[in-house]
């Protein structure tokens, strides 16, 4: 099409709100320490099947010797708004 064409787009995502309560198997916060492993920093560590909350993960090593460390415990509440405008000019 010859001459100018303007494009708008707009778009919206809600992904809810996601709940990680504490990742002690009592409920209670994980609080692992440099010197003391697992989550009640007792050198015990569950094997990734029964841990409450995602670790964060190390490619190089395999997700049995993955250290138990859970991190975002509490709620997170996320969604964004996209918006683009773009001009094109057709000859």
């Amino acid at each position: 099409v010859a001459g100018w064409n303007i494009n708008a787009a707009f778009g919206y995502v809600h992904e809810g709100t996601n709940t990680n309560p504490g990742a002690s198997p009592d409920g209670s916060d994980c609080n692992p320490t440099s010197s003391g492993f697992g989550c009640a920093g007792d050198g015990i560590e569950r094997p990734p099947s029964g841990r409450q909350g995602p670790d964060p993960t190390s490619p190089l090593i395999p997700p049995d010797n993955q250290t138990e460390s859970p991190y975002n415990q509490g709620s997170i509440k996320s969604n964004y708004v996209m918006f683009a405008v773009g001009f094109s000019k057709g000859f």
